[in-house]
């Protein structure tokens, strides 16, 4: 298994630090972007067969998260999404994930967990 808890805009930290969006910059978004596209293709080349990818970031923007994921299964058909993260989920907690879990990546929501927000997504390689 290989995690990359990848560098973002910190967006799902606002709740407890809402001055951190006055720093943000259409190129420093940019520049998270393409790190993040960089550091998966990395971490996928260290994923074995049969082993998994896990994304995460605390960025709450979409084109950090489900976009990053979905253009990394796009360029990486050896790679598939995680279809039994639900269950995982209920197994742990004893019930149903409280927010769908789409494609094999999910939010963790400041609205309903009462924490920062949060992005996983799992991949698992063919």
């Amino acid at each position: 298994m290989v995690i990359v808890d990848a560098p973002c805009s910190g967006t799902g930290t606002w709740r407890r630090a809402p001055d951190a969006k006055w720093r943000l910059t259409k190129e420093l978004l940019s520049l998270y972007e393409q790190t993040q596209k960089e550091i998966l293709s990395r971490a996928a080349k260290l994923v074995k067969k049969g082993g998994k990818l896990i994304y995460i970031t605390c960025s709450l923007r979409k084109n950090e998260n489900e976009k990053q994921f979905d253009d990394f299964l796009s360029k990486n058909p050896d790679f598939y999404p995680e279809k039994n993260l639900n269950q995982r989920f209920k197994n742990l907690i004893g019930k149903n994930f409280p927010e769908p879990i789409l494609n094999g990546c999910f939010y963790i929501s400041p609205a309903i967990f009462q924490t920062d927000g949060f992005f996983f997504a799992e991949a698992n390689r063919k």
